[in-house]
């Protein structure tokens, strides 16, 4: 399973490295930078169909069996940047947008074990702060990686099953036990 902390770090050392401009994670509580700057926020992880199963190691009763399981996600981040009067943020944002396709940003972001996927629709949030404009640009993006988990398992040790038969002429009882 790739760390919370490790999306995090491969996603901002992306956008560092495609606008040379301070990011933060978005959320936080901590003074914003000045101008230009951009901002991260995973916004949400879903599956892709079912989880593949592995393999099941057996270290023999009484210790537990270990399932290991493999699965693919889908990861949403948020990308905001904030822009000044030299640095419009659309064009900072176009260029984090077009660093995506860029093998440098991509074998980057898969020795992380992410792959850019899908980008949303780029959106200008330019609004008005008290009494001056904010310049922001936005885009949500999406990554696939694959997460890895395992489950440690009861083995069953032993397996006992009683049955009767009954006919006209005869009943038999029997026990069956499978260790």
């Amino acid at each position: 399973m790739i760390a919370a902390a490790d999306i995090r770090d491969a996603l901002r050392t992306w956008l560092e490295t495609a606008l040379s401009i301070t990011v933060i994670y978005a959320d936080r509580a901590s003074p914003r930078p000045a101008t230009p700057y951009a901002t991260l926020k995973l916004l949400s992880m879903r599956n892709i169909g079912f989880d593949d199963h592995g393999t099941l190691t057996d270290p023999g009763a009484p210790a537990l069996g270990t399932q290991s399981y493999k699965g693919d996600r889908v990861l949403t981040a948020s990308i905001n940047v904030f822009g000044n009067a030299s640095n419009d943020p659309w064009d900072l944002i176009r260029t984090a947008m077009n660093a995506l396709n860029a093998e440098t940003a991509r074998s980057q972001l898969a020795t992380a074990g992410l792959f850019p996927r899908r980008v949303t629709a780029l959106d200008d949030l330019t609004g008005l702060m008290d009494t001056e404009w904010e310049p922001r640009a936005h885009f949500d993006h999406e990554f696939a990686l694959a997460d890895e988990y395992t489950d440690e398992m009861g083995l069953i040790e032993h397996v006992e099953a009683e049955g009767t038969f009954e006919s006209p002429n005869m009943t038999h009882a029997e026990t069956y036990t499978i260790n």
